[in-house]
């Protein structure tokens, strides 16, 4: 006599769901007090993060992020760890915080952050200025025939970037993936982040 196939899946199912549960009621109560602190910031503050993806991930951020009392850090913080998923120290996530705050933007592993397009089009633009003095670089950013003409017409090296601007997008001349909104910060104001690009 063949055993019912659905009974053998229920079985299965069965066993891994004990697993599952006695394993969850074996936490520590320090560490899921820890985590449900953390779930009550998330969920009052309107943090982008869904904290029951993983428990394993969320106890990563919730054990750093339990003194954090600046909640726009702490999207900072979350966007750097959850969005770019890097592995960054606080104290190096603070730094880099406070420069966004500063400059309107910052690099974190090569990863952009910003509040404005337009302070990232003056980035793109000073990466232009290093690129276009590099032989190698100007080779790859412009066709041979487009070259000849540069030289022809004796283009200057801000006409010549103010026109590759023109044609390209700022975050590709700083090897970057297309930006994506990160967060919106307590005064309104929109954060947005971009990968480095892996090409």
């Amino acid at each position: 006599m063949k055993t019912n196939i659905n009974g053998i899946i229920s079985k299965f199912i069965s066993k891994e769901v004990e697993a599952i549960y006695s394993r969850y009621n074996s936490i520590p109560e320090v560490e899921i007090n820890t985590i449900r602190n953390f779930i009550d910031k998330v969920e009052e503050n309107d943090v982008a993060f869904d904290p029951y993806l993983s428990y394993s991930a969320t106890k990563a951020v919730a054990e750093v992020c339990t003194q954090i009392e600046d909640i726009d850090f702490l999207k900072f913080y979350v966007v750097l760890r959850s969005d770019l998923r890097l592995d960054v120290e606080i104290d190096d996530a603070q730094e880099s915080y406070i420069y966004l705050k500063e400059q309107g933007y910052c690099k974190v592993q090569g990863n952009f952050l910003y509040t404005d397009n337009d302070i990232m089009k003056e980035l793109a633009k000073d990466e232009l200025d290093t690129k276009l003095q590099d032989a190698y670089q100007l080779a790859i950013m412009f066709s041979i025939e487009v070259i000849a003409d540069m030289w022809i017409f004796a283009t200057s090296k801000e006409e010549a970037s103010e026109q590759y601007l023109k044609n390209n997008n700022w975050w590709s001349v700083l090897e970057c993936e297309e930006p994506e909104e990160g967060y919106t910060d307590s005064n309104g104001k929109t954060i947005y982040y971009c990968y480095k690009s892996e090409v």
